[in-house]
């Protein structure tokens, strides 16, 4: 019976790993898009199947403890437009929150852990029906270069790398906060260079909520690690 056990758990993780694509790498499929018009490229966000994007979380949940994981797709090719860029790289950035977020809720054993994972859920879902609304209509500018929208990949990179950097120690509480402080650290960065670069009002007022909202809960998180 052990042995089966063992097998089942192998089968069960290797799984989890071939599904892990990434989640960037359907922000990929819409980016390479571009050549088509901008509808057929958002309401291909839209139909997004939950089933894969759970199962392509950017980190997974696995007995007890978090697991670096697949990272997000670096192969994406961003168009320049640097507000359709955040829009759609930054929806995607959310669901990894949201899914390693569902993923502590079925390990955590602290009531506060799973309180914090449920407001990140709750708020970035929100967020992402809210970039997905501004795509569904967004009209993308012609650009000559791409130099700007390649923060928002550079921004992505440092995450996985500090992501990568972080030692798990098989606790799922604080696993999660550990991994989070570097993806929510991105997310900063990414909003701060829409506030800068980008041209879309609503968007440059979401990327305003995301620096406000997430360095708040960046600093929470720390101290939560420290008195742990």
């Amino acid at each position: 019976m052990l042995q089966v056990n063992l097998l089942i758990n192998k089968i069960i993780i290797m799984k989890k790993y071939i599904l892990g694509a990434g989640i960037i790498a359907c922000a990929a499929f819409l980016l390479q898009a571009c050549d088509s018009d901008t509808k057929s490229k958002t309401e291909s966000i839209q139909s997004m199947d939950a089933k894969n994007l759970k199962d392509s979380a950017v980190d997974n949940m696995q007995h007890g403890h978090m697991n670096h994981g697949d990272n997000m797709n670096m192969e994406t090719t961003v168009t320049g437009d640097f507000d359709f860029d955040f829009a759609t790289l930054m929806a995607a950035h959310h669901q990894t929150a949201v899914n390693m977020a569902k993923e502590v809720l079925l390990n955590a054993s602290e009531p506060a852990t799973k309180a914090i994972a449920k407001n990140i859920i709750a708020a970035q879902t929100a967020e992402i029906e809210k970039f997905k609304s501004i795509l569904k209509d967004y009209k993308k500018t012609e650009t000559k270069t791409t130099a700007e929208s390649n923060k928002l990949m550079e921004a992505i990179a440092t995450m996985n790398s500090n992501m990568k950097s972080v030692t798990m120690i098989g606790n799922p509480d604080k696993d999660f906060f550990a991994m989070m402080i570097p993806h929510h650290e991105s997310a900063v960065t990414m909003a701060k260079d829409e506030l800068t670069y980008g041209n879309n009002e609503a968007l440059k007022g979401m990327a305003q909520k995301i620096v406000e909202d997430q360095t708040k809960e960046i600093k929470q998180f720390k101290e939560i690690l420290a008195k742990k």
